[in-house]
């Protein structure tokens, strides 16, 4: 009987403390309490990013701006525009940086990210 009691109190605490129906940030995964994180599997998380519902595609990750946290780099579908997002250690979200366009004619196949600009 005492195990059926464990039990139920365990599944019990479970749901209470369960996060399945929420949205996830970052910040539910670093939490030092374990019944608090989500359970294993993969899971949707809010890291400051649009939904890709435009095609947009990620062309490369790198510490854009020297502070020791991965920024992204990113193309629409037709290669036209490119997006730079930074990620914030504060909010642990990426925000929009930098976005333009290329010129008329001209599309993005490749990004190469280098300390110092160089003539390829």
């Amino acid at each position: 009987m005492k195990n059926n009691t464990f039990y139920f109190v365990a599944t019990l605490l479970a749901s209470l403390f369960s996060l399945t129906t929420a949205e996830y940030t970052l910040n539910d995964f670093n939490s030092k309490w374990p019944w608090k994180r989500p359970e294993a599997g993969y899971y949707p998380v809010n890291v400051g990013l649009q939904p890709n519902s435009d095609g947009t595609v990620i062309m490369a990750v790198a510490d854009l701006n020297n502070d020791k946290s991965d920024d992204l780099v990113t193309t629409n579908k037709e290669g036209t525009s490119i997006t730079v997002y930074y990620f914030d250690d504060k909010t642990l979200t990426y925000s929009l940086s930098a976005n333009f366009d290329l010129p008329n004619g001209f599309t993005v196949e490749g990004v190469i990210v280098a300390k110092k600009p160089q003539a390829l």
